[in-house]
């Protein structure tokens, strides 16, 4: 499910928008595809991080050690990589998109590109805290009602991305909401949990719960995917380089095939990112501040037990 995740947000970045990615007119099959994922993407990623939470949750005796554990996992590498990714941005020729120099330190606050992500997760994480602390997740009806009240406040996600992420928080917290009520909870409980999803009167949380639980009811074991899904943390933060770097290089070679750019980008995208994780988890001080390690030795040949907690 993590490389089915990865492959539908490189494959997005490639594609874009308007102003972004390939630049494709909206009535082509790539942005149609595209844009009705958009219900899929990030639910399924955050999902995912509610699922593998919930295989190894919080120990109330342990709260400070886990929100620091959060933090360094989380927030090192935002300020590290989203930072290197805005200077980068600003200063290659033929980037869509770039910010002036002077408000760079507030993308800090304001973050950038998809690195919202990061510290929403976060928020979420803090959230999660206190739910537990008040044992708000630790029954099934409490569970729900959580979720119930997170589809309510879930209307307040929208406009431009808030002070650190708090909007993008709202919009991620049902699903990972939902992740942990279908991996704590017996299947009559995630079905309670669809059926309350389905009266949600969005479309986002309709589809998004629907299809991350479907998904983990329904895909089968596939090697090629596992192991793409064991570096997911690490695409998620680095894609774009892979993506916006391979479509510089073959704009400027003259190749303007949609289809080879899409391929080659998204090929890109999953590559370099698994690269960069070979290259740097080993290395002191880098492997924290660009990959969210832990130390040298937690690397991607660490216990399965272990991978399965990254987010």
């Amino acid at each position: 499910m993590r490389g089915i995740a990865c492959l539908l947000l490189v494959a997005y970045h490639v594609i874009g928008n308007d102003s972004s990615g390939l630049r494709l007119p909206a009535g082509s099959v790539y942005r149609t595809v595209n844009d009705a994922l958009a219900y899929v993407r990030m639910p399924l990623f955050t999902f995912l991080s509610g699922l593998v939470y919930a295989l190894r949750p919080l120990s109330m005796d342990s709260v400070a050690t886990f929100l620091e554990g959060k933090a360094k996992r989380l927030l090192i590498p935002f300020v590290c990589v989203g930072l290197l990714f805005t200077v980068v941005q600003c200063m290659v020729p033929g980037a869509n998109s770039r910010l002036p120099w002077e408000v760079i330190p507030a993308t800090l606050i304001w973050p950038n590109a998809h690195f919202w992500f990061l510290p929403a997760l976060f928020l979420i994480f803090m959230l999660t805290v206190a739910l537990e602390s008040y044992g708000l997740l630790s029954r099934p009806l409490g569970a729900l009602a959580v979720f119930a009240a997170s589809c309510f406040f879930f209307q307040f996600h929208n406009g431009a991305v808030g002070v650190f992420s708090w909007n993008r928080a709202l919009y991620l917290l049902p699903f990972f909401l939902a992740g942990i009520i279908a991996k704590r909870f017996d299947v009559r409980w995630t079905a309670a949990l669809l059926l309350i999803a389905l009266l949600a009167p969005f479309w986002q949380i309709k589809i998004g719960v629907v299809a991350s639980a479907a998904l983990l009811a329904l895909t089968p074991k596939v090697r090629p995917l596992a192991r793409i899904g064991l570096y997911s943390y690490t695409i998620y933060l680095f894609h774009v380089f892979g993506t916006a770097g391979a479509r510089i290089v073959l704009q400027d070679v003259g190749i303007s095939s949609t289809l080879v750019m899409f391929l080659l980008g998204t090929a890109a995208g999953i590559a370099l990112p698994i690269a960069l994780h070979r290259a740097l988890q080993n290395v002191p001080y880098l492997n924290r501040a660009f990959l969210g390690l832990r130390s040298n030795k937690n690397s991607i040949r660490m216990p399965a037990t272990e991978i399965i907690q990254q987010p």
